[in-house]
């Protein structure tokens, strides 16, 4: 067993499907609903950092279990959230070499924006690959959210991850 220390600089936007939504149009003084739309869009890009420690356990010197607690910054160009994560990941290691692939959970802590849409909770997927150098880990990984973080009626976002 050991410890460690996970920090990065990530990049995060949004998934957004929309399906059914109305299009409102404004004229002075008067605001007149108009055909609904549906359809889905990446809602920019955000540039955002994470920290946290990480256990490795090695089950076997081929196989780890490597659960841990973040502080990520999620959202999109004009929103970051902050979320306290929790990903457990199961790591591949050949010889240097990991591949990683998990699950995580998260809760909303806090948003820079006062009008946000993100719910508490959200999960999803991990997965990464990188390599042992000395006492080292230099990787990659992705989260991939299943959770609509929404509370927009019509409206669908999903937490995309990578560091």
């Amino acid at each position: 067993m050991s410890f460690g220390i996970r920090a990065g600089v990530n990049y995060s936007y949004t998934y957004e499907e929309y399906r059914d939504y109305t299009k409102y149009v404004v004229f002075p003084g008067i605001i007149q609903p108009t055909d609904s739309i549906s359809g889905s869009r990446n809602s920019g890009f955000n540039l955002g950092s994470q920290v946290g420690v990480v256990v490795d356990l090695t089950l076997f010197d081929w196989l780890h279990l490597q659960p841990g607690l973040m502080y990520i910054q999620k959202g999109m160009d004009n929103l970051t959230a902050h979320y306290i994560e929790f990903p457990l990941l199961l790591s591949l290691k050949f010889s240097d070499l990991r591949l990683n692939v998990g699950a995580y959970s998260s809760a909303c802590i806090s948003s820079d924006y006062s009008n946000c849409d993100y719910l508490t909770r959200d999960f999803g997927l991990n997965a990464g690959i990188g390599c042992d150098i000395e006492k080292f880990y230099i990787g990659v990984f992705y989260d991939y959210g299943f959770q609509d973080v929404s509370t927009t009626s019509g409206h669908y976002f999903y937490n995309r991850t990578g560091v």
